[in-house]
């Protein structure tokens, strides 16, 4: 450091650092051990309050076991794939000059 920095001399933005340091240090590693405990219940796949209560949660109780989530995923990925193919069919046809397009897109609604 300099022997002061905007007027202000080295020992007081020293003082000023340590500080912060002082203070942030111990935040910083308790915001760690959340993000170490909570990318665990990731990992493990359960929620905060099943590791707490040790009860499962109601939105899982209610799912059915046939269903996992690598369908329910697939499943999203293929309606997206679908909308994508759609509109850009729509978009392509509109920038060819032909107005009058209807489009094809399923207008039934999602779950």
């Amino acid at each position: 450091l300099q022997a002061s920095m905007f007027g202000i001399p080295k020992v007081v933005v020293c003082i000023g650092y340590g500080a912060i340091l002082l203070v942030n240090g111990p935040l910083g590693l308790l915001e760690l051990t959340l993000v170490v405990f909570h990318t665990y219940l990731c990992w493990k796949g359960i929620t905060t309050y099943e590791f707490l209560t040790g009860k499962v949660s109601k939105k899982k109780v209610a799912k059915p076991a046939n269903v996992t989530s690598k369908s329910v995923g697939e499943d999203r990925n293929k309606n997206v794939l679908k909308f994508s193919l759609n509109s850009e069919a729509y978009l392509v046809r509109q920038l060819d000059g032909d107005q009058e397009v209807e489009s094809e897109v399923d207008p039934t609604p999602r779950p």
